[in-house]
Order: structure tokens, then sequence, then C-alpha cells
């Protein structure tokens, strides 16, 4: 949309404000909309019009939002507050359209970088460690991939040079756009050996993180996968210590602020680390500097739906409302941002509007099938919807890719009532200890414990652990915490809930 200042004699009709108007009210976050009204009032001389519609239009944005007016649209009401109305020069927007970029084959800024794990080389006489090398090559690719902040490039591509050709960064970068290339080789010193592994830039070929690891023939071919969640665990805060260090923004913070970005990083460490509230403040101020970062909204999302499950408040339904408005204003910035499909598809599954989540979800894993948190989101869709088996191989798929992450224990209870519903009842059990190894007290990982001990046979310990839910959820019926868990068809048959009546609950 044009937002060219309007001179005077050249005032719009009362036809093309209305239908701003009437945009803004049915879209609050087309905001060049609401600077095209503030501009066509103060060309008129109704500068009094035009700041009440800004502050009414910011306080509906942290009503409905909890969010702030753009920049841009803040700037002009301030130039109205000090300037005579017929001289007032509004800065255009500063959000770059979306088919801006005509060449679709060309890397922007606002792509996520691109990690190559080239071929692990082995250097030695023994027959099996060629074998070896390419099986912890292999290794790394598969986990990396699940690290769902940049794109891992898939060993197809990364072979597709040949060996006894000289390897020049350059040309690797130009035929595959990667930005990251991982060196690793396999050492055989004798008695002992070594395993180095190597983060470079792909342009310059320049290290930035290295690391060595000595170990001997034996214990290398015995623990091989043992070592390699090691080595992308340290991997992973590698590459985003570069990406922090030059400023050079993936997709996921497709931002032109750099105060913006430092706030998603700073986000992202808090959340991996279980400080919500935190976390949640950084992503917020993220989009305070930038209002077009989609992937900040959609991390915003996330976090508050994370925090409203795990505690599970009686502002629950709040939350999750606040969760699925800000999922969609990354979309409607975003269309592509699989994040927020994803966390979309999850809020509607657990409101219990399935029919409308699986799109989301399935466009989520489409757009990234390395996503480990779609295929958790697609196992609990399953599961609500009595595909028993389809979640327990989305369950494999999601248990892969997050080797090592920390939110494993909150998608354990989805493999847990698949085995529960399908009679397998001594596997049901042993993922839900796993997951009440992983995260205690989560109401969930309760339910689904208390379950699959009494379906094992274990009376005692399925009463001790109903009677803890108990204190804790007492003043709920028994068919409203089972409910918790949000079934399409309440004809699938609830083991939860038959659990908590054998014990007498109400």
């Amino acid at each position: 949309m044009g937002l060219a200042v309007l001179l005077p004699g050249q005032a719009p009709g009362r036809r093309e404000l209305a239908l701003l108007e009437d945009l803004v009210r049915v879209d609050p976050l087309c905001f060049e909309a609401m600077l095209r009204v503030m501009e066509i009032d103060a060309a008129n001389g109704r500068t009094a019009d035009a700041l009440r519609k800004y502050q009414r239009y910011a306080r509906r944005l942290k009503l409905e939002y909890d969010d702030f007016p753009p920049p841009e649209l803040h700037d002009a009401f301030e130039v109205l507050k000090s300037t005579p109305a017929r001289h007032a020069k509004f800065a255009p927007p500063r959000r770059r359209p979306t088919d801006a970029q005509t060449d679709p084959w060309r890397r922007t800024s606002i792509d996520a970088p691109v990690v190559a794990v080239l071929p692990v080389r082995y250097l030695g006489s023994d027959r099996k460690g060629g074998a070896l090398a390419a099986a912890m090559g292999e290794d790394i690719t598969m986990m990396l991939s699940g690290c769902r902040w940049f794109n891992v490039l898939s060993r197809s591509a990364t072979h597709s040079f040949p060996l006894d050709m000289p390897f020049i960064p350059k040309d690797f970068v130009n035929r595959t756009g990667a930005d990251y290339l991982i060196y690793g080789a396999v050492v055989d010193r004798g008695e002992d050996w070594t395993v180095t592994v190597e983060l470079a830039d792909a342009e310059t070929g320049l290290i930035g993180w290295a690391k060595r690891y000595n170990t001997s023939r034996d214990e290398i071919m015995l623990s091989s996968s043992e070592l390699c969640p090691l080595i992308v665990a340290a991997l992973d805060p590698a590459i985003a210590e570069s990406e922090q260090s030059i400023f050079r923004k993936p997709s996921l913070s497709a931002t032109g602020s750099v105060a913006a970005y430092d706030h998603l990083v700073i986000g992202y460490r808090h959340y991996y680390a279980g400080e919500w509230a935190q976390a949640l403040s950084a992503f917020r101020r993220a989009t305070h500097e930038d209002n077009t970062y989609a992937h900040a909204y959609a991390m915003m999302a996330i976090t508050i739906y994370y925090v409203a499950q795990v505690e599970r408040n009686d502002d629950w339904r709040d939350q999750m409302k606040q969760a699925e408005r800000l999922a969609r204003r990354a979309l409607k910035i975003d269309p592509s941002e699989a994040k927020a499909c994803n966390i979309l598809g999850q809020v509607l599954d657990w409101q219990g509007c399935h029919d409308e989540a699986v799109g989301y979800l399935d466009t989520a894993a489409s757009r990234n099938p390395s996503f480990a948190g779609a295929s958790t989101a697609r196992a609990y869709h399953a599961v609500m919807t009595g595909g028993f088996d389809k979640a327990k191989s989305l369950m494999q798929t999601a248990i892969r890719l997050r080797v090592g992450d920390s939110g494993l224990g909150l998608c354990l209870p989805a493999k847990a009532l698949a085995d529960l519903h399908l009679g397998n009842y001594e596997e049901s059990l042993q993922t839900a200890h796993w997951a009440m190894r992983l995260t205690q007290g989560f109401w969930l990982v309760c339910q689904v414990l208390a379950a699959a001990l009494l379906a094992a046979g274990d009376t005692d310990a399925a009463s001790k652990v109903t009677m803890a839910m108990k204190q804790r959820y007492g003043r709920l019926s028994r068919e409203e915490f089972a409910g918790w868990f949000p079934y399409d068809n309440r004809g699938i048959g609830s083991p939860v809930a038959d659990t908590l009546q054998h014990f007498g609950w109400r």
C-alpha cells in the first residue's frame, strides 16, 4: 500500500477512509492501514482524530496481543503531537515486502544457516575403521538435523563430490549454499585412537571451533554411538556463537535489527535452561525491536504454551488463546514459519480442535521433516484421534531426533499412552518411568504412570501415584482431570479415567 504524503487539495474521499478503518478493525496487525488513516486525518486538519485513533489502536494491541504499535506508527504519533497537521511527514514503513526477493535460488539473510557434515575420514589400517567413520558421519548428520534452528544438508549432497579431487570450499558453497562445514577425522595412532571435529566457515575455510576426543580402538568400536551425541551437543552452541558474533541472521531470526536478534539469542538461552519468564521477556523485547519478527512471535507462543501445559493453572485457557494469537500473528508475517505452524497445531489440538490442527501439524512436518517437535506434536494428535500405531512410529522418530533434548520428558507420555491403548503394558510402564525420571511432577506423566502401573499389575504403586495426584488436583472431578487430555472421540476410552475411577476418584 502506497503511503505518499498527501498535499492540501488532494484529500481523499470519505469512502477511502472508511474502507481503511474497516480494514484496521478486521485486521489490527495491518499497521500500514492505520498509518494511512492517521496520514489522511492529518492532511485534512483532523489531528485530534488521528491521535485518538492511534490511542485506541494501541490499547487494542495491548489488550488482544499484549503488544505495542510498531516503531514507525509510534513515530508518526509523536510527529503529529509536535508538528502542525498539514506539515507532518511520516516515514515510510520499514517492513520489507514478502515478494522482494526475486531470485528464489539465492540465499538471503532471512534464511537459516546451512550446515554440511562432510564425510568423516579414517586415517589408519584397521579394516573396520572406514565403516566406523562412515557411521559416525551418518549419526552426526542425523542428530544435527534435530537441532531445529538451522538446516542440515543431506548425506547425498555432501557425498556427491569426487573423493579423488581437491576439495575447494568455495566451489562446494556455490553448489550447495552451505554456510558451515563440519570436518571429521578418525585417526589410528596405534593403541590410542583420536576423533577430531572441526567447524569451519564455508566461504573462507577458517576454523571457528575444533575439538579432539581421545579414546582407544576397543572403546570407540563399542561406544561410538555415545560419542556422537557429545559431539553434536558441542557443535550446536558453537554454531550459535558463530552466528551471534558475526550477526548473520538465520530465518528463525529474519530481522534487520541487530538488537532484536540479540534478544532472540538471549531468549533461546533462557528457554533451553527452563527459565520461562526470562525467555518470554527476551522474546517480547525482540518483537518490540522489530514488530515483523515472525520467529520471535512463534517462540513467545511456544513458551506460553509450555508454561500453560506444565503448570496447568486456572488461566490455562487464557494462556492457550494468547499462544494461539501469537502463533497466528507469526504466520501472518511469515506463512513459511514452521515453528509457528507447529505450535498453532498443538494449541488447537489441546483445545479439542483436532480437524483444524492436523493441517498445521502436517504443514510444519513437510517444511522441516527433521523437526523433532513436529513429530512429537503429530504423535500426540495421533493418540488423541485413535491412531496409536502411527503415534508410536512418530514418537520413535521424535526420540531419535531429540537425543540430549531436555524436553524429551514432555513428549514421552504420547508413546506410553499409545502402548497402553495397544495393550503393550510393560513397554508403556518403561516409557512412563523414563518420562518421570526426566520430568518429575508433570501432570500428564503422573497420569500415564499411574495408568501404566495399574495395567502392569502394580496396584500399590499405582495407588500411591494416584493419591499424590489427588492431593494436588482433588478440586477436580475424575472426568475433569482425565479430560485434560482431549481425546477426539470419547468412545476411545481413557485408561487414565479408568485408573482414577479404580481408586475412587469421583
